[in-house]
């Protein structure tokens, strides 16, 4: 098994780009092909910015920002999954050094 992060501007963008592992159901969507891969929207995801805010009863909190753009996980046990994935343009496999979700068991 191999695991991928994904970055994409919007999910439209991501069903585009991901057609190996898609498919059409009977309302007319597009899908996720879960018989090909593992796929979880991981979509918002937020770092913290290093800045401590103070609610309205005085407890402190990391501010949180937004990570822009779409983002999810892909688990593949498939050669030729694999091997589309790998070949994806760098924008889209983005590497992070602590990814915000991972499968459960931990990264593969």
């Amino acid at each position: 098994m191999t695991d991928f992060y994904l970055k994409f501007a919007d999910r439209e963008e991501a069903l585009a780009a991901l057609s190996i592992i898609t498919a059409q159901d009977d309302a007319g969507e597009t899908v996720w092909r879960q018989d090909m891969a593992s796929v979880a929207e991981v979509d918002p995801i937020y770092v913290e910015t290093g800045n401590m805010l103070t609610d309205a009863e005085g407890v402190e909190y990391p501010e949180r920002e937004m990570i822009e753009g779409f983002h999810l996980n892909v688990r593949s046990w498939r050669a030729d999954v694999t091997a589309f994935l790998e070949a994806l343009p760098s924008e889209n496999l983005p590497e992070p050094a602590t990814p915000a979700v991972v499968w459960a068991g931990g990264v593969a």
